[in-house]
């Protein structure tokens, strides 16, 4: 079934919830991205001023396949309404894979790590003309692992300045094996991305169990196993909230889960996999260790994602509500982006479901101050077969959720 009756106007945004379809004022605009030939992918960020930029690559074509290289550094500097652009070339020349923009108006952006180039390591770049020119300041190692990195990722600053990397180390499974564990950590930074601490290759991972019929995972020395494409906020009353593609094969616990957390009722993919879209966790100690994963709940307990809604960018609204932007990857001729609501920092969420933009793409968010969101992602629809019926193309799109 088409989802092209939730676009019908690009000034309209529909939401649905418990039966009904409403329809609140956006505005959609596409971004000029000439050499988009794949899957548009993005981080956001905002400068002292107000400007907003987004950091967007586009390196994967239809099923994952890998195109040719275009990366862009997207910048507005009235709330999202306009954009110009210039292109980014990094001292590697590999694929950007995180950017962010620091609260001193530095640029941090990181490469390698991804389908395309060194995957041994990653690098940290810096930026002090507003992405015009950068320097690799340091490198994270895959060692004692055999790779690092996933798919996009992404940098946060906390409010004490220290920077957060989420990433996972990992092996490279042998023929017949399947998928490998995935060891998931958080890299932090006190010095602007010069030095990096994490990572302790001897780090374990807790498994906890509330009177045998839950399953909780502790990290030390990391978060989940089975985690990717990991985005992390920091909330005003000091909680870290990450967002997590869970998305590692099939543990012994998983099959007593599926129905609690929206798992694949049906059987695992053809990797292993029976979840396959956000979860979130919670840190107290600005990223150390982290607890409760935990699907997308409603009020009642009842989960909210499915199989294949699986890369997740949160924002804080000025009023304390938190959002979700989330991509849908199934079926094919229905890919788009989503948004969702919680109104107690991540704990439960509403069944308000926003249709912002149509088509296959990584997203990202921010919150202005009068609590308007603008969010960017890729947005290029589908056919049956997961071929583009359009030609490739990133959009924007402003938008207020309902009130509080």
């Amino acid at each position: 079934m088409s989802n092209s009756s939730y676009y019908a106007r690009p000034d309209q945004l529909v939401v649905e919830g418990d039966g009904r379809l409403d329809a609140l004022a956006c505005q959609r605009m596409r971004l000029d991205f000439p050499e988009q030939q794949g899957r548009g992918e993005v981080c956001m960020g905002r400068t002292q001023n107000g400007d907003i930029y987004a950091a967007t690559v586009a390196a994967f074509g239809a099923g994952g396949s890998i195109r040719k290289l275009a990366q862009r550094l997207f910048r507005s500097a009235d709330s999202g309404v306009t954009w110009t652009s210039e292109l980014i070339s990094l001292p590697s020349g590999s694929v950007l894979t995180a950017f962010t923009v620091l609260n001193d108006d530095i640029f941090l952006a990181t490469d390698g790590g991804n389908l395309i180039g060194d995957r041994t390591r990653i690098c940290i770049n810096k930026s002090s003309d507003k992405g015009r020119h950068w320097e690799q300041i340091s490198t994270i190692p895959a060692d004692p692992y055999e790779n690092i990195g996933e798919g996009f990722l992404s940098l946060t600053q906390l409010s004490d300045g220290t920077i957060i990397f989420p990433v996972a180390r990992w092996n490279s499974a042998k023929e017949g094996q399947g998928l490998p564990d995935f060891p998931h950590c958080v890299y932090r930074s006190a010095d602007a991305g010069v030095t990096w601490q994490g990572g302790d290759p001897n780090g374990k991972m807790l498994r906890l169990r509330n009177n045998g019929s839950d399953t909780i995972y502790s990290g030390l020395g990391g978060t989940f196993p089975g985690c990717l494409e990991t985005h992390i906020i920091e909330l005003k009353t000091g909680r870290l909230l990450a967002a997590f593609r869970y998305s590692g094969r099939q543990l012994d616990w998983h099959k007593a889960m599926i129905q609690r957390w929206g798992g694949k009722t049906e059987g695992a993919d053809g990797v292993g996999r029976i979840f396959q879209h956000v979860f979130l966790g919670d840190s107290e100690d600005k990223g150390k260790t982290w607890k409760n994963l935990r699907p997308l709940f409603d009020a009642d307990g009842k989960p909210l994602l499915v199989f294949g809604q699986c890369h997740g960018q949160l924002v804080e609204l000025p009023d304390g509500r938190v959002v979700l932007v989330h991509d849908k990857r199934r079926p094919y001729e229905s890919l788009e982006t989503l948004g969702r609501v919680s109104e107690d920092g991540g704990k439960t969420w509403s069944r308000d479901v926003y249709h912002l933009l149509a088509g296959n793409g990584y997203a990202a968010s921010v919150a202005l101050e009068d609590g308007t969101i603008v969010t960017v992602a890729g947005a290029t629809r589908s056919n049956a077969k997961g071929q583009p019926i359009e030609p490739w193309n990133t959009q924007v799109i402003r938008w207020n959720p309902r009130p509080s």
